[in-house]
């Protein structure tokens, strides 16, 4: 049985925008070889500014670095951050090192976090499409040192912040318990823990948006695999939640691991038929799978798609995690960034649509007919494993799509 179809602020081309904030998560490998990056993309000539509080521009200490750059049409332009950003705040602490990106014209933004063999990378959300509240999902940190943990961001002044945390956190607040922060434009508040922090709540009391980002430090994915890698991901707001996706397996391994989380009580999920319940909000149900599956739920649910540690299956890349969106929340041109750091070094796109688009869809100008599976539980969706170079790559479809774009390497991996 599967439940009808969804109606969902999650529009197609609400991942491209003109504005955006953005905030890094700390990653404990290799502290001394941060990188972090962002790649910008757009179906037309734009010119970007951006810009870091709170960092030094040159020598004489001006207070805020300020740099212009220029997109141009179906190319990528990489941006490299100043080192002086590097995660140095402590956890639970407030900082106003907010990264504030404007362009004028729509742009898809894709940020990296890159430190020795430990990677991870996430599609910036714009700022009309962000809301006011949130649930956590990442994954359970590995061991002391290595915590989970999440970002909350202000994008306005005067901005109440109610948070509840679902274990022991750095903020050393009580578990289940909500209590309050305050947060101007632009500042953000990290909160760590060595529990998994799945399943804590944000919402800004007057409606005011939020950017939050989850991730670990360092993940096993799954916790016996003991394979770590640093998780990065911008996360939905909950009005973004849809009840209808379907999950893939990464191209070249050999299962990966899902997580779906209810965002009302006694909410039903559908995995290929087979029926599940959650009966809280906040809790979650995690699978791991080695075939495509199609889901459907009974009200909003949040999707969390994870590679696996490279010990597993003894193949390129660790863990990773990309939000999945509800089907479909992509359509026209995407142009997709690849990121080489000095181990991954093979780059892929799995591609979801309707079969009754599929003559419309191509991938860096090539069809995808004869090179797509049917999803096994419906033939209403097909998909198409692509493997991609390292200049610029792109989809393109008069229709509406899905897409994860990943890289693997020896014991490294990026997924957005």
């Amino acid at each position: 049985m599967s439940f009808s179809q969804q109606t969902t602020a999650n529009t197609p081309d609400a991942y491209k925008g003109r504005s955006f904030w953005l905030g890094y998560l700390q990653s404990e490998m290799g502290k001394d070889k941060f990188e972090l990056s962002l790649h910008v993309t757009s179906s037309v000539n734009a010119t970007i500014t951006v810009k870091l509080a709170g960092v030094s521009a040159d020598s004489r200490g001006e207070k805020d670095w300020v740099q212009t750059f220029q997109v141009n049409a179906g190319g990528v332009t990489d941006i490299i951050i100043p080192e002086e950003y590097t995660f140095k705040s402590k956890e639970g602490k407030s900082t106003n090192k907010g990264l504030y990106i404007e362009a004028d014209a729509d742009v898809m933004i894709v940020a990296k976090n890159s430190s020795g063999a430990s990677s991870d990378a996430t599609v910036v959300i714009p700022i009309k499409s962000l809301g006011s509240e949130y649930y956590i999902m990442h994954y359970a940190a590995v061991k002391r040192g290595y915590p989970s943990q999440y970002l909350v961001m202000a994008t306005e002044d005067s901005t109440v912040v109610e948070l509840r945390n679902t274990d022991k956190n750095s903020d050393k607040q009580p578990t289940n318990q909500t209590y309050t922060i305050k947060l101007n434009k632009g500042e953000y508040h990290i909160v760590q823990s060595e529990k998994d922090l799945t399943g804590s709540y944000i919402k800004e009391v007057n409606g005011k948006k939020l950017a939050v980002f989850g991730g670990n430090t360092c993940a096993y994915v799954p916790r016996y695999c003991q394979s770590c890698d640093h998780l990065f991901e911008q996360l939905l707001p909950v009005q973004n939640w849809g009840h209808q996706f379907a999950a893939v397996p990464f191209d070249t391994r050999e299962k990966y691991v899902v997580r779906i989380m209810a965002k009302e009580n006694n909410t039903w999920v559908d995995v290929d038929g087979d029926r599940k319940e959650i009966t809280k909000a906040g809790k979650f149900i995690e699978l791991e799978l080695k075939e495509p599956v199609y889901i459907t739920s009974s009200r909003n649910v949040m999707v969390c798609q994870y590679t696996i540690g490279s010990r597993c299956d003894n193949q390129r890349g660790d863990p990773s995690y990309v939000v999945l969106k509800p089907l479909l929340g992509y359509s026209g041109e995407t142009i997709l960034p690849t990121m080489n750091t000095e181990h991954i070094n093979r780059y892929y796109v799995t591609v979801l649509f309707k079969m009754s688009d599929i003559d419309k869809l191509t991938v860096n100008g090539k069809s995808v007919v004869g090179n797509y599976k049917l999803l096994p539980y419906t033939s209403q969706y097909g998909y198409a494993h692509i493997e991609l170079t390292e200049s610029n790559n792109n989809i393109e479809c008069d229709c509406n799509y899905n897409f994860l774009s990943y890289g693997f390497g020896w014991y490294e991996s990026y997924a957005y």
